[in-house]
């Protein structure tokens, strides 16, 4: 599921690869017995800003074809057609008819969400803080290595109410210095201000998930689950110290 505009309403979706073996216009319809929504993406479908990358998008206007979308398609270049609903929380079947120039390839990229692990813990007053993003002072944080034993595709997302933001680092993270080794972060934007982080993850590398706060002085509860092809794990992961007295950080 995801937020279509950002907004409060939550939508299924399927994503789709759409390849063609020459340049020039198609038109894609889409029928069903739900109200169908339709999208397509260049390159690739970010669903934490639906905005991205958006060629055009339709939906039905009370037509007897539902939607159907107009658009000149290149050779050699990726797109992602994306259906989803019109009325929020919608189930059921949908089908696509492509016309168009010559044939046209298409790729099912959606898959069915396949929780691996559930971890939960807290920030409390003893948590380790750093300045996050090198702006915000007094930020706490916990972070835990990402141990996966099949390189795939991953989603990692959050359900807490401390507005947590997520983090994630390749080989090391020091919070002197957060920027350096940053592969990915999210701030909860379009997903109800719980993060979620979508991203490749490979064996035998080193990667690192810092959860931390929008706000200084936060403290709570927090869940993370994670989805992807393969059992994954969490553990503790720190090389530094944090001293309240001296106010410094002290490297193990």
């Amino acid at each position: 599921m995801y937020y279509r505009d950002c907004q409060t309403e939550k939508f299924y979706y399927e994503s789709i690869q759409v390849k063609v073996i020459k340049s020039g216009y198609y038109t894609f319809r889409g029928s069903g017995s739900i109200d169908p929504y339709g999208s397509i993406y260049k390159n690739k479908f970010n669903p934490l800003d639906p905005w991205e990358n958006l060629l055009n998008q339709e939906y039905a206007h009370g037509s007897d074809i539902r939607f159907k979308l107009d658009i000149h398609l290149d050779v050699d270049m990726i797109y992602v057609l994306v259906m989803t609903t019109f009325g929020s929380k919608e189930t059921g079947d949908f089908w696509i008819n492509v016309l168009g120039e010559n044939e046209v390839v298409l790729d099912r990229l959606s898959t069915p969400v396949n929780i691996q692990l559930k971890y939960s813990s807290n920030l409390t007053e003893g948590s380790p803080i750093y300045y996050r993003d090198c702006q915000v002072p007094q930020c706490h944080y916990e972070t835990l290595q990402i141990h996966v034993n099949t390189t795939g595709l991953y989603v990692l997302w959050s359900e807490n109410n401390i507005n947590a933001y997520g983090y994630i680092y390749q080989n090391d993270f020091n919070p002197l210095k957060p920027s350096e080794n940053l592969l990915l972060s999210h701030d909860g934007e379009c997903n109800d201000e719980q993060f979620k982080l979508i991203i490749d993850l490979e064996i035998n590398t080193r990667y690192i998930l810092v959860v931390t706060t929008h706000d200084p002085k936060i403290i709570g509860n927090f869940s993370v689950f994670i989805s992807g092809p393969n059992n994954v794990s969490l553990s503790p992961f720190s090389k530094y110290l944090y001293d309240f007295i001296d106010n410094k950080y002290i490297m193990l």
